[in-house]
């Protein structure tokens, strides 16, 4: 009786999560002008699709379930169910924990802080400054929906 309860809730959990994550998905990506092929997910960023965008390098950490990423020389670790992201060896408090949907990692949009990007915006448009690649510039078009972050 146990098993099938904690299944049940289990179920009821990842149902309730999906609809939550399709709410706020922005629709266009633009760096230096030019769209992107992916979207923002409430505001959650598709990692590798963010990396290959700037430059970036990632590899997947099995044993650590951790994505390990070469940003301009610096190693940066985003580890999955964790509410930090570490640079160069130096943890740095976020927000939400980084996630894994339909096999992709997503992390929240305040992880960017640890490839020396930042974020803003209204509710129209959410602007990404990414510094360490050349001042390259991502900007998220949100269709008028505000992101929540």
């Amino acid at each position: 009786m146990k098993k099938v309860l904690s299944l049940l809730i289990a179920l009821v959990m990842a149902i309730s999560i999906v609809p939550a994550m399709a709410e706020d998905v922005v629709s266009s990506v633009l760096i230096n002008g030019e769209e992107q092929d992916f979207t923002v997910l409430n505001g959650y960023v598709p990692l590798r699709a963010f990396t290959d965008a700037v430059g970036a390098s990632v590899e997947w950490d099995n044993d650590e379930r951790c994505a390990v990423c070469i940003d301009g020389g610096v190693e940066i670790k985003v580890p999955i169910g964790k509410k930090w992201v570490q640079r160069a060896g130096l943890k740095q408090s976020i927000d939400k924990e980084s996630i894994i949907i339909n096999d992709l990692t997503y992390m929240p949009l305040d992880a960017l802080k640890a490839f020396n990007a930042s974020y803003g915006g209204d509710e129209s448009i959410v602007t990404i400054e990414k510094s360490a690649f050349d001042g390259k510039m991502v900007q998220l078009i949100n269709n008028g929906k505000a992101l929540s972050s």
